[in-house]
């Protein structure tokens, strides 16, 4: 972690998470309660030791996860949040299945998701950016928002995709694995434009 002053002197600082607060320049600064992944233990989403005030995230909380922690978030079952934020030099490793109520803000690559699954279940209209996930491919993909899900970058579903309430807006950014699951959707709802 670096500070860059006005005047373009570096001054290198101390990295890593501890407790609940990011270093800046050797000073911690809370920035988060819950929702703060700090890793500590290990790489497991569920255990409430990884998360700052030991609480485990839950639909109406947003997450936080920062690089420079000593291990990554794993979810292997199923995992919720608000919002998704990853910041520079976080990863995620999801191979369970996460719902998400907000959007997902994260760097290019960093959430391995080919054998995952996104729950996009939010009362707002959602999005989602193929450049967030390795390669551009998540496992599955399921729509729960009436509002929508609208794809803003384009995006390899390999296993399975499924609207229980809503539509995705492809803007011709969906591709579709030869071999994976449409379906079951919900009638009436709609999934735009893909390429298989």
């Amino acid at each position: 972690f670096f500070f860059q002053a006005e005047d373009g002197i570096r001054d290198h600082c101390v990295t890593g998470v501890q407790t609940c607060a990011l270093p800046i320049c050797g000073i911690w600064i809370p920035v988060k309660g819950e929702g703060l992944w700090t890793g500590k233990k290990s790489g497991e989403w569920n255990d409430a030791g990884n998360w700052c005030k030991e609480k485990i995230p839950t639909p109406e909380i947003s997450v936080l996860i920062p690089g420079g922690t000593v291990f990554n978030p794993e979810l292997n079952t199923a995992g919720f949040c608000d919002t998704l934020e990853i910041l520079a030099g976080g990863k995620m490793l999801l191979k369970g299945l996460l719902q998400v109520r907000g959007n997902i803000l994260a760097p290019s690559s960093s959430i391995h998701a080919t054998n995952g699954s996104v729950v996009f279940n939010g009362s707002k209209a959602q999005t989602i950016l193929g450049s967030q996930f390795t390669n551009h491919t998540i496992g599955a993909l399921q729509v729960q928002n009436n509002m929508g899900l609208s794809i803003q970058d384009s995006i390899t579903v390999n296993q399975s995709i499924s609207i229980q309430k809503g539509f995705i807006q492809t803007n011709n950014l969906l591709i579709i694995k030869e071999g994976a699951v449409v379906g079951p959707s919900a009638e009436g709802s709609q999934i735009g434009r893909a390429h298989v």
